[in-house]
């Protein structure tokens, strides 16, 4: 994710770092607003629990990009943020897959 930076002057707004991808996120995927084929992008079904102290803080799901074989972590949130950072965030996170 890169930095936004804002000119108000000149309206004008400049993001540095990488482009975000113009995939539909799988929030848009699931409720059915995508026109994409979400089933080529992703692959539902995995939770990720994220822990503080032992606890767990954090629980929500997460999809599998499938065209990312060289990612060591290929999976994203329902907004289409990925989930490495929340391994920084938090410290220890679980990745499963649901029954």
């Amino acid at each position: 994710m890169g930095i936004w930076l804002a000119a108000a002057a000149w309206g004008t707004v400049l993001q540095i770092g990488p482009v975000p991808a113009m995939e539909p996120t799988p929030e848009a995927c699931r409720s059915g607003n995508a026109t994409e084929d979400c089933a080529a992008i992703y692959e539902r079904g995995y939770r990720i629990t994220c822990f503080e102290n032992g606890k767990p803080t954090f629980e929500g799901e997460a999809w599998l990009l499938r065209d990312r074989p060289d990612d060591p972590l290929p999976y994203v949130q329902l907004d289409g943020q990925p989930v490495e950072p929340l391994w920084q965030r938090y410290g220890a996170c679980k990745l499963r897959r649901e029954e």
